[in-house]
């Protein structure tokens, strides 16, 4: 697949792959078929999930563990006329009985609106420990799915004023309070303090393990293009 689809003006922030989810990839693989031209920015960057967690604050990484993240999800209804993807195409149903079995059977708490429109959120942890080495492994998205990055994001320059339900996705602590903005933005400074930048060359390829290394891309101008492959140990 494309490594991402994203508009090229906008930064990737350092994330590990799905780490919002119950079932992520072990291993991420990346191809470059089509480097940045010079000057033209698109550096890939990495980033160590163990150097973020040494220089996040204390008391950030105790009340995460103590509480872990729940992460928000809104899915229009396919016949909305939306930016966003459907609940349909999400669970490969056009049966709403059917998603309500998947929310009954994993506990989550959902609604729907006036328009068919499907709000739920399920919790995760912060961190997970590495099956190999059974280290403490910061790794989740509270950077990424936090909904301030879609409000800065040039694709919704409409929605500054929408409610945190209104946006494709948004986190919480796992209680349901909110995260505090300077949480948010003290994490996002740790992880750019702590990665590094390169330019892949057409024909480069990078593997490394998805448990413990995170991944970013530059914005850039022209063309760019990198193919992504994951896997499973």
């Amino acid at each position: 697949m494309t490594a991402s689809d994203d508009v090229s003006e906008v930064t990737i922030q350092p994330h590990n792959e799905l780490a919002y989810a119950a079932h992520y990839p072990t291993k991420v693989i990346f191809f470059c078929e089509t480097p940045s031209r010079p000057g033209c920015g698109g550096e890939s960057a990495i980033t160590r999930n163990k150097d973020v967690k040494e220089n996040l604050a204390k008391d950030v990484k105790e009340k995460f563990k103590k509480l872990g993240i729940r992460y928000h999800r809104y899915l229009p209804c396919k016949e909305q006329e939306s930016r966003y993807t459907s609940w349909q195409k999400v669970f490969w149903t056009d049966n709403k009985d059917d998603v309500v079995k998947y929310m009954d059977k994993f506990n989550n708490p959902y609604s729907w609106d006036e328009k068919n429109a499907l709000s739920y959120s399920y919790l995760r942890p912060a961190f997970i420990r590495h099956p190999t080495t059974g280290e403490s492994i910061w790794f989740n998205h509270a950077h990424a799915h936090h909904s301030s990055r879609l409000r800065e994001h040039p694709s919704f320059a409409d929605m500054q004023d929408e409610p945190h339900g209104k946006f494709a996705y948004h986190v919480t602590y796992g209680d349901g309070s909110e995260v505090e903005l300077e949480t948010i933005q003290h994490i996002r400074d740790v992880l750019w303090q702590q990665t590094v930048g390169f330019q892949m060359q057409k024909g480069d390829v990078i593997f490394f393990d998805n448990l413990t290394t995170m991944h970013a891309r530059l914005g850039f101008t022209g063309k760019r293009k990198l193919l992504a492959s994951f896997a499973e140990d």
